[in-house]
């Protein structure tokens, strides 16, 4: 924020901070216990409960995006490609499931689209047969 303002560009920046899903479940790399990691939230990395599967996401759009504004709107990541295209003015790709979610960001819910549905298919850790990157059960 301070090299984007020291080059005045913070006025004219949209600014997205997101992150990955759910904390390990691996003990030998976190201790999600001790750090609290989920909160009062259900469930790991691998796990559909919003502990494995909720993300946090701040949007900074300064005069577009009203300050301190907060949306419970279901979203994928994604829907970020929907959303960037529209912002870039330019045609999202046709074989993607993304929905735009500007319509969110401006506070201009009864325009907003919404997923019928979301789905993973995902084994989870808890099978045997789950393989998460090099560590394997």
């Amino acid at each position: 924020m301070t090299l984007l303002k020291d080059n005045g560009l913070d006025k004219n920046t949209i600014i997205f901070f997101t992150s990955d899903n759910g904390t390990t479940y691996l003990k030998d790399q976190v201790d999600y216990e001790f750090f609290e990691s989920v909160g009062t939230l259900r469930g790991l990395k691998g796990d559909l409960y919003e502990g494995g599967i909720r993300v946090p996401m701040i949007v900074r759009w300064p005069g577009e995006i009203k300050p301190a504004s907060l949306s419970d709107h279901l979203a994928a990541h994604y829907d970020i490609l929907a959303t960037f295209a529209d912002l870039a003015d330019i045609k999202a790709p046709n074989d993607t499931d993304g929905i735009n979610f500007l319509p969110t960001l401006l506070s201009d819910a009864d325009e907003q689209r919404k997923h019928e549905y979301l789905f993973w298919d995902f084994a989870g850790p808890e099978l045997e047969t789950f393989q998460f990157g090099e560590y394997a059960q």
